[in-house]
């Protein structure tokens, strides 16, 4: 039997252009409308920094946390701040105790704010709640942290001896 290997090669070559085309352009939709997917729906977290300070305002005055916001999102977002005096556990729930210091932020869409929190403690915990759709609010952040830890001249056990032996080396 003679076999034709030109059409067989033929037939071979349109079933892998074919296949080749199909699978082409349904990469083609799939990174077509994953790009097309609008991020302006996206609810970001928002990005949240804290710094314990020592004599914010003065050398006299109580210490604080310094506290920066920035909403990610293209619309105004909503937060309310609460400053719990204490260091707490992050359990992922919302401390129920009422916090010392409580304030609210509206935050305009991709913008940062910036605030100083006045909290005379040495430890403090911090936690952010949006308030959005939900009349209860979501925890977005919990952070506990040093305010201000001042600057004690607590003796080491043992270092005395050593600066003792050290002044007396040579002396009868």
């Amino acid at each position: 039997m003679i076999y034709n290997t030109k059409k067989t090669h033929r037939n071979f070559a349109s079933r892998f252009g074919a296949f080749a085309a199909v699978l082409g352009l349904g990469l083609t939709a799939l990174f077509a409308s994953t790009a097309s997917a609008e991020p302006a729906e996206v609810n970001t977290d928002p990005v949240i920094s804290l710094d314990g300070t020592c004599e914010l305002w003065g050398p006299d005055s109580p210490s604080g946390i310094s506290m920066q916001i920035i909403n990610n999102d293209s619309w105004e977002e909503t937060y309310v701040i609460g400053v719990f005096n204490g260091w707490y556990e992050d359990t992922g729930d919302i401390i129920l105790e009422e916090p010392d210091v409580v304030s609210e932020e509206e935050i305009p869409g991709n913008s940062l704010t910036w605030s100083a929190i006045e909290i005379d403690t040495l430890f403090a915990t911090v936690q952010v709640v949006h308030v959005g759709e939900n009349p209860f609010g979501d925890l977005v952040f919990h952070q506990s942290l040093p305010v201000c830890v001042p600057e004690f001249n607590f003796p080491i056990p043992g270092e005395d001896e050593e600066e003792e032996e050290e002044e007396n080396d040579g002396l009868p």
